[in-house]
């Protein structure tokens, strides 16, 4: 199954995925997220514990059929730079 994928789980990435899973717009089965700050999922997974957290970028790309970019600007660059050669 083709997943996705959000990339970024700060003030932007976290309130659109809890609010995807909460509304029934995508199953927990249905996510990957990728973020450089881990420690922020700690929470978020003791709830939603089928979500599933890539190791990197190109894990995430790999997987994804679509994929939401919900970093900050400074960081757009060089997450597309990444993706481009997954």
């Amino acid at each position: 199954m083709r997943k996705m994928g959000f990339i970024g789980f700060g003030n932007m990435g976290s309130i659109m995925i809890k609010a995807l899973l909460d509304n029934g717009a995508l199953s927990q089965e249905q996510v990957i997220i990728f973020t450089m700050t881990q420690y922020k999922l700690n929470d978020f997974t003791k709830k939603y514990h089928n979500v599933e957290i890539a190791k990197s970028l190109a894990e995430l790309a790999t997987k994804c059929k679509r994929i939401f970019l919900c970093t900050g600007t400074m960081d757009l660059k060089g997450v597309l730079s990444e993706l481009v050669g997954c």
